[in-house]
């Protein structure tokens, strides 16, 4: 069994988000001391990795319980999910880095008259 110092150590994280984690029911203790202070086992540093890369991986904590908990959930479907919006993101951020450049190159009020007769106006 690991004290929360322990598994912040293990882990790069702090007690705060040990805490919060088992205040919304995403990670309990497996144990309390008689102190009253958290205990975990090897199946909580499992558990608490495992969320950590559906963070990484763009879930909200809100979404992640089902994944851990629920064996009809179909993981496989909301990481096309994620991989669809990220790629979504990715050309809206090319876009983006391109009108940038475009501006740095040619100035913002070339730009905006060229929007604006696009625009009708």
């Amino acid at each position: 069994m690991r004290t929360i110092k322990e598994m912040c150590e293990i882990l790069g994280l702090s007690h705060r988000t040990f805490r919060y984690y088992d205040y919304i029911g995403l990670l309990k203790p497996a144990a309390y001391t008689n102190a009253g202070y958290r205990l975990y086992d090897d199946d909580s540093v499992k558990r608490m990795v495992t969320i950590r890369l559906l963070v990484d991986v763009g879930f909200e904590l809100s979404e992640i319980q089902p994944v851990l908990d629920d064996p009809d959930y179909d993981l496989q479907a909301s990481l096309m999910e994620k991989s669809v919006k990220i790629g979504q993101e990715q050309e809206n951020n090319r876009q983006r880095l391109f009108l940038i450049e475009r501006i740095r190159r040619e100035g913002i009020e070339p730009v905006a008259e060229e929007r604006l007769r696009n625009l009708g106006i």
